[in-house]
């Protein structure tokens, strides 16, 4: 009977312990600033003017760790491709086909995690072409101390392990390394991604 019940005391802490493996902490950076009404207190969804565009961020983690999901935000609902980019390299290391039914909530979708290396440069974009056509987007600033303008430069945008480091673009209705810096004052809303990390 002792052999019995130690037998599934073993059991139950190895199973206990698999399930503390599985939930490591994560973030989703992007979405994480645009909450964020001290970093980023304005939200807009802009008009495309029927440009098919490719926006994202540039930025790096503070720690080791892999990227599970890929996620975005659009202004309109639709299916949009999802990329995260070598930024040295510009090399495409994973993406997705997100669907939005709803453009005022992120959605993520699971991929093949990618290992990351801490301080590394990475690119999160989203293609913004859904059905051969161009959609809106949104962009986040902040108003300045009078409440009167807006802030030039919101960048570094930094939220736990993420430092975002500026927002860019490129135009094409499939996706492409989004290589032209965009205004410092506009905080690309769109593309995010899912960082698992270990304490």
């Amino acid at each position: 009977m002792k052999k019995l019940f130690l037998s599934l005391f073993i059991a139950a802490a190895f199973i206990s312990g698999c399930k503390k493996d599985q939930a490591k902490p994560f973030e989703t950076p992007v979405k994480a600033a645009s909450e964020n009404k001290t970093l980023l207190d304005s939200a807009v969804i802009f008009p495309s003017f029927g440009t098919n565009y490719e926006i994202g961020s540039k930025l790096y983690f503070t720690k080791n760790g892999k990227i599970t999901k890929l996620g975005c935000r659009a202004g309109n609902k639709g299916t949009f491709a999802v990329s995260l980019w070598d930024f040295e390299t510009r090399t495409l290391l994973a993406s997705t086909s997100v669907t939005i039914t709803d453009s005022s909530r992120f959605t993520y979708k699971d991929i093949t995690p990618v290992e990351i290396v801490m301080n590394k440069r990475y690119v999160v974009s989203l293609n913004l072409t859904s059905g051969g056509n161009p959609k809106d987007y949104w962009l986040c600033y902040k108003k300045n101390s009078a409440g009167t303008d807006i802030e030039f430069n919101v960048f570094p945008v930094t939220t736990g392990n993420t430092v975002i480091e500026d927002s860019r673009y490129a135009e094409s209705s499939t996706p492409l390394f989004p290589g032209t810096v965009n205004s410092p004052w506009m905080f690309s809303a769109g593309a995010d991604l899912q960082f698992e990390y270990t304490e």
